[in-house]
């Protein structure tokens, strides 16, 4: 009794091996129909199961598509002509690196820092009030100072935050930096010091209703 067993190292090479050789063979038999109306129809619904069989192709969108379909070209060895919603790619495209993503460096100095600082630089250098830039430049040094404090471990002194501050602002600002930092703004606790002086005071107002209602209480 003979068994006909086929092993993988017999079979076809498979070109993409994220959507399998039942996919590959599926696009072969696609791409050796001679009706082009079926061959049209079947290669649209040859697309819509290989976004099934690989879910990580992406969201649904023109790009992803296109992929699908170049896939599907590679699939067949460049072999399948049909009526697509895209061209068909050069086979050069196998050889094709990714495009190196760029970064935006340019301009960049205080990288260490983040560029959501220079971002609120530029905002504050746009308001007309004094008052209004004033502020952003404050809650830019506090940001830069507990930045440099998560990082290091280290507390930064106000000098520094002078310096890179005059650095990022070069003369976009026209501001007394030093008077903020005289007027010691720059802490990170002047807010919840503010707020320990509020509860204070909110506690006075209970304690001066307790003595009304001792003395009315006292009357009666």
């Amino acid at each position: 009794m003979s068994h006909n067993i086929t092993y993988n190292t017999e079979q076809e090479h498979i070109l993409l091996r994220e959507y399998g050789r039942n996919v590959q063979n599926l696009v072969k038999y696609i791409a050796e129909l001679e009706d082009e109306d079926k061959k049209a129809r079947y290669s649209h619904m040859m697309a819509k199961l290989m976004r099934q069989v690989n879910p990580n192709i992406g969201k649904e969108n023109e790009e992803t598509e296109q992929k699908l379909w170049d896939d599907m070209y590679i699939i067949s060895d460049f072999e399948l002509n049909t009526e697509g919603p895209f061209p068909k790619p050069e086979r050069d495209i196998l050889n094709r690196k990714p495009r190196r993503m760029e970064y935006q460096t340019k301009g960049y100095e205080n990288r260490h820092f983040g560029r959501n600082i220079e971002n609120l630089i530029q905002q504050a250098a746009s308001f007309e009030d004094p008052a209004e830039q004033e502020r952003a430049v404050i809650y830019a040094g506090r940001m830069i100072k507990n930045f440099y404090h998560v990082w290091n471990k280290e507390n930064l002194e106000d000098e520094m935050v002078i310096q890179t501050l005059r650095n990022m602002i070069g003369r976009k600002l026209d501001l007394d930096l030093d008077s903020l930092k005289d007027r010691n703004l720059f802490d990170l606790n002047v807010g919840h010091n503010h707020h320990r002086g509020g509860g204070h005071h909110h506690r006075n107002h209970g304690g001066g209703r307790n003595r009304k209602n001792h003395r009315r209480n006292k009357r009666n």
